[in-house]
């Protein structure tokens, strides 16, 4: 996986997660890694994000 891709899935399913109110209890590196996790996933579903 290009590693820009990673970066710019992941920021924008991060700052997709500011306009949902029920996520604003969460603190921002648990936000962080669960953007990273999913982008993980969704570009290499095959693979094991972790």
């Amino acid at each position: 996986v290009p590693l820009l891709q990673l970066e710019f899935l992941s920021s924008y399913l991060a700052e997709l997660s500011l306009l949902e109110y029920n996520l604003l209890c969460y603190i921002p590196s648990l936000i962080a890694a669960s953007a990273i996790f999913l982008a993980k996933f969704m570009l290499s579903p095959s693979k094991m994000p972790w």
